[in-house]
């Protein structure tokens, strides 16, 4: 069982400075549909760092700042002067930049690694991270870093508000949203310059992408998100950090990214918003609502073919064509709503069911006049369509059918509109 050593304590803070100030800086990006820029400043910082490690011939953690953010800033100079002048698409732009600066690092790196010193310099792990040669000084600059991105953040929060959601708004009131985009790139820079060690350059992208990414499914304000993105952040760094200390050459960042993968996997199919189990139960639920619908119209057809106020279970499964078990639980369900009364394989709509199944009748029809009188469709094209629209349509639309079609009694059948 592996002990908790100071350092450890040390790795594990660092993490969780990081992943809330990550996840603040991820969620402005996620909200205004930037996310590629955090990839494009977290890969761009590579050449500055070894430019610094060339310059002054050693590991220098404050001139790694200075050079990597110097690229960093760069690179999104580079990305705003030539989206301004329009002379490339945005995405091709950010993904030109990030290509072309970590291609550079990646050539000064080799060349760094071909110094009869370069092999000893331990800088290639600031690509993948390794959380164990985190020190109590690179604790201390991420921790002050964290609390600064934190401390902006709640301080001119209705500001970042307004101009991640309302931009237009924004421009209207001569906002300083201009100073803004400089802050928050100042801080993307400082940041993923500060998770260098922890997470490596590569993967410190994915630390201002995937939480507020992962959040997206659970939380819908941008507050909570934010919350729940810097749990989940801090929950996959743990993970990471301790197989990347327990198990021997595993990398922090990766290890870090595959936890934050498996998350956003259970968010993806069991999120408590737009996942895919959501999805399936919603679909389920409509296709059911039509199923009944189906059943109820058919009803009525059937007592209004009839003359009588009642029809059976067998002529309603002649009618809809539905095997006898899902008419049953349908009728069921009726019967438990006090739509109709459901007695031995007989059915009696119930004045509340009549309305019911009237409206759907009354939608079905006024449909099928609607594409015949306004779309000259032929009678052999209107009932189809008539299946499909009737369950769509909103007392709202009902109401503008009756209204420009003067309150018709006769569909183009000649049957009786309800």
């Amino acid at each position: 069982m592996m002990e908790f050593l100071p350092s450890t304590w040390y790795i594990l803070i660092s993490a969780l400075f990081l992943s809330i100030s990550s996840s603040i800086l991820g969620s402005i990006l996620f909200h205004r549909r930037q996310a590629l820029v955090g990839d494009v400043i977290a890969h761009s910082v590579l050449p500055g760092i070894c430019i610094a490690f060339l310059l002054f011939q050693g590991k220098n953690l404050f001139w790694f700042l200075v050079g990597g953010s110097s690229t960093a800033f760069l690179a999104t100079y580079f990305i705003q002067y030539l989206h301004r002048k329009k002379v490339l698409s945005e995405d091709v732009l950010l993904a030109s930049t990030l290509s072309v600066f970590f291609g550079i690092g990646v050539l000064l790196l080799s060349y760094i690694q071909q110094l009869p010193w370069g092999n000893q310099s331990g800088i290639d792990r600031f690509i993948f991270g390794q959380a164990s040669t985190l020190s109590s000084l690179d604790a201390q600059v991420i921790a002050i870093i964290s609390i600064v991105v934190l401390a902006l953040f709640i301080s001119s929060f209705r500001a970042i508000k307004v101009w991640v959601f309302d931009t237009q708004f924004a421009s209207a009131l001569n906002f300083p949203f201009k100073m803004l985009e400089g802050i928050l790139v100042v801080l993307l820079c400082v940041l993923a310059m500060a998770g260098l060690q922890s997470v490596g350059i590569v993967l410190m992208s994915a630390m201002f992408v995937l939480p507020p990414s992962i959040a997206y499914f659970w939380k819908r304000s941008f507050v909570g998100g934010i919350v729940a993105a810097s749990f989940v952040s801090f929950l996959a760094s743990a993970i990471g950090i301790m197989l990347s200390l327990i198990i021997p050459h595993i990398p922090t960042g990766p290890a870090i990214v595959v936890s934050l993968f498996f998350i956003l996997i259970i968010s993806v199919a069991f999120g408590k918003h737009n996942s895919l189990y959501n999805k399936l139960k919603d679909k389920r639920k409509h296709a059911s609502k039509i199923d009944e619908e189906h059943v109820l119209k058919s009803i009525y057809k059937l007592i209004e073919a009839s003359g009588e106020n009642r029809t059976d279970i067998y002529a309603l499964h002649k009618q809809t064509k539905m095997p006898f078990y899902k008419i049953e639980k349908i009728c069921n369900k009726f019967q438990k709503r006090k739509l109709i009364k459901f007695t031995k394989n007989e059915i009696v709509l119930t004045p509340a069911g009549k309305a019911a199944s009237k409206r759907i009748v009354r939608l079905h029809r006024l449909w099928e006049l609607y594409l015949s009188e306004y779309l000259q469709l032929p009678e052999d094209h209107l009932h189809e369509s008539a299946e499909d629209i009737e369950h769509y349509i909103t007392p709202e639309i009902e109401a503008h059918l009756l209204t420009i079609m003067n309150f018709p009694k006769k569909d183009p059948h000649q049957k009786d509109i309800p």
